[in-house]
């Protein structure tokens, strides 16, 4: 759209009439001679009835240079109905069912001191006018005439329509500064109040149930310092709800409803309204000038006691973690746990808690029919409570388990099986999707919505973990790949052969033992460490005896978590006994000959030598690493000649 070059909208303005009954900045063209002519920007113009723009520009040069311009005609008086209508580009016959004082036999068109008038009846629930102001011109605002101050925002009765029959309002709702801009969010569907300006605003209208029941209330902010009060002064009674929508294209809701008419800017013909309200949103950062701190008064909780499926050991509505090396019993333990469950019997050291439930199980490293279920039979659970959840399907496809986008799933699925108490997942890792188990950023808030979600079903959630070999490290840390593993979870037990004292016979195999990492609802005395040692229960799978272990329990003991692991800090001499360790397992691992390093890694790896380590015994045994061809190639480690 080209510009009158020099020529300013003022010099255009001087020589060009105003369509009667038009917008602001719109004229009779002076070649055409319809009322279509739009100005914007600083002198830019645009005839929407196609006239070529060079010949309005030359006109518009012609009749500024010779100061002519056409006779214009008699300005009307007053503004009718009509003319509003195709100002605002509104349905007259929608815009008198919905907004017409239907009392009047004339709804909306009225005079006002002698000239016509379009009237905005502000009314109430039950369409009863208390306020009534009138608009007599196109360029003035609308002036206020009965009632006595303005007690109600505009389109009140019309947003009460809005809530169902159950009484349940609008989850938003939205405010803009006057009438037509309220007309037109409503005519696009949106639930919207008109407040005329800031200064109309009162607190108690805060208390307005289609407000004050709403989520969260939008706020047209237009541009300029009267649009940024209008929504401060909004925003002071609202506070967490108030959500701004920043008009920076268009002045208001009205004028972007005339642009997507039109098709005068930027927008295609596909653009809606919502579409055009939503890319404001956007662009103004509600999303996030959305978010408040939420907090709630203490006094206004009202307590509960802790349940428990296992007293002291698995709280219901939380999480509680089980972690140890592969083969020190963890898994074992948690069949014993389900078996319990499931057949309503009492607990090694304590009595039930539930009456005999249901178990989600998820075991994604275990054959359910070789060992999951053979497991279960030895422990003596009731399988026919126990649930196996294989993955998702729509019928056609299936898909594994993940737990950062599948949750609502499983929640309907526990909906469907309202007698599941307890959900095992093991391991945890196998089932979290696209999250990184050694990002706490990631982790964290898994973990967080794992635990509302125990919550809110009340469930129990037992988390199945391999320690890492990492003995530099505190056992609570070598929990996972991260420390918030251990830190979001309620309960937390650690499961591996009991340490023995120094005075303990050698040659007697020690019991192993569940000692508390964490449990921090219950006090230190109850945190009772308990013994358990493997025992051997026969199955029959068609036929033939399998043999599958089980938990034998034991007494309780003292044991803590520093007591049993703390043998990762002992260092009898100069060099701590893990560096001696890895220097004889490398010795004997090399003994035969040369390997490749990153062989001698991995090996080392899996015997549960850390890299650190690994390389303290290299240099301890003069182990000097060689390229595989003349500095090219892969490392290599060899044995010194003297230790070969």
């Amino acid at each position: 759209m080209p510009n009158a070059t020099r020529l300013t909208h003022d010099q255009i303005r001087r020589v060009l009439t105003p369509t009667p009954g038009g917008r602001k900045d719109e004229f009779i063209c002076p070649v055409c001679e319809h009322g279509h002519l739009l100005l914007f920007g600083d002198n830019g113009f645009d005839c929407k009835n196609d006239c070529d723009d060079s010949t309005v520009a030359k006109k518009l040069h012609e009749l500024v240079g010779n100061g002519d311009r056409p006779v214009p005609e008699e300005p009307p008086t007053g503004l009718t109905l009509q003319q509003y209508c195709n100002m605002k580009i509104l349905p007259l016959g929608w815009l008198v069912l919905h907004y017409g004082d239907l009392t009047n036999p004339t709804p909306m068109a009225m005079s006002y001191k002698g000239k016509p008038a379009v009237a905005f009846a502000y009314m109430d629930a039950d369409r009863n006018t208390v306020f009534t102001r009138f608009r007599t011109s196109v360029d003035t605002k609308p002036r206020s005439e009965h009632g006595s101050k303005m007690t109600i925002p505009y389109g009140l009765w019309l947003a009460r329509n809005k809530a169902d029959a159950k009484g349940q309002w609008p989850r938003s709702v939205i405010l803009c500064e006057g009438e037509s801009d309220q007309q037109t969010l409503t005519l696009h569907g949106f639930s919207a109040l008109g407040i005329p300006g800031s200064q109309s605003w009162k607190s108690e209208w805060a208390n307005i149930p289609v407000i004050k029941y709403a989520e969260k209330v939008f706020i047209i902010q237009e541009p300029g310092d009267a649009g940024k009060k209008f929504v401060e002064t909004i925003s002071q009674d609202l506070r967490a709800k108030a959500v701004p929508l920043k008009f920076t294209e268009y002045k208001d809701p009205s004028e972007l409803h005339i642009g997507l008419v039109t098709r005068r800017e930027v927008f295609d013909d596909k653009t809606t309204f919502g579409d055009a309200l939503v890319a404001i949103a956007k662009a103004s950062g509600s999303e996030k000038d959305a978010r408040r701190i939420q907090s709630i008064l203490a006094s206004s909780v009202e307590m509960a006691l802790t349940k428990w499926l296992w007293f002291n050991h698995i709280p219901i509505s939380e999480v509680t973690v089980f972690a140890g090396m592969p083969g020190k019993g963890k898994s074992t333990v948690g069949v014993d746990v389900v078996a319990r469950l499931t057949n309503g019997k009492d607990f090694p050291d304590s009595v039930k808690q539930v009456e005999a439930c249901e178990v989600a199980i998820l075991a994604s490293e275990d054959n359910h029919r070789t060992t999951t279920v053979p497991r279960l039979r030895a422990a003596g659970a009731d399988v026919s409570r126990v649930h196996l959840i294989q993955g998702t399907s729509d019928g056609n496809q299936e898909w594994e388990i993940a737990l950062d986008v599948d949750l609502d799933r499983l929640k309907n699925f526990l909906r469907e099986h309202a007698a599941i108490r307890l959900i095992v997942i093991d391991p945890v890792t196998s089932y979290i999707g696209e999250v990184d188990p050694n990002k706490p950023k990631e982790v964290r808030p898994f973990l967080n919505k794992l635990k509302k979600f125990a919550e809110e079903m009340n469930v129990g959630i037992l988390l199945i973990m391999h320690l890492s070999k990492n003995l530099d490290v505190s056992a609570l840390h070598r929990v996972g790949g991260a420390a918030t593993w251990i830190e979001v979870p309620r309960s937390v037990w650690f499961f591996d052969e009991k340490k023995q004292d120094e005075d303990e016979d050698k040659n007697i195999k020690p019991p192993y033992v569940m000692v508390n990492g964490k449990l921090n609802i219950v006090a230190d005395e109850r945190k009772k460490s308990l013994e358990y040692t493997f025992a051997s229960v026969d199955v029959e799978i068609k036929g033939f005896q399998q043999s599958m272990g089980t938990i034998q329990w034991g007494g309780e003991c003292d044991v803590t978590l520093e007591q049993q692991y703390s043998r990762v800090k002992e260092k009898p001499g100069p060099e701590p006994k893990r560096v001696e360790a890895a220097a004889d397992w490398l010795r004997e691992y090399l003994a035969d000959g040369e390997k490749f390093a990153a062989e001698v890694f991995k090996a080392a790896d899996l015997v549960g030598h850390a890299e650190k380590t690994l390389r303290k015994a290299q240099e301890r045994l003069g182990i000097k690493p060689e390229r595989e061809f003349a500095n090219k190639g892969r490392w290599v480690w060899r044995l010194p000649d003297a230790l070969s």
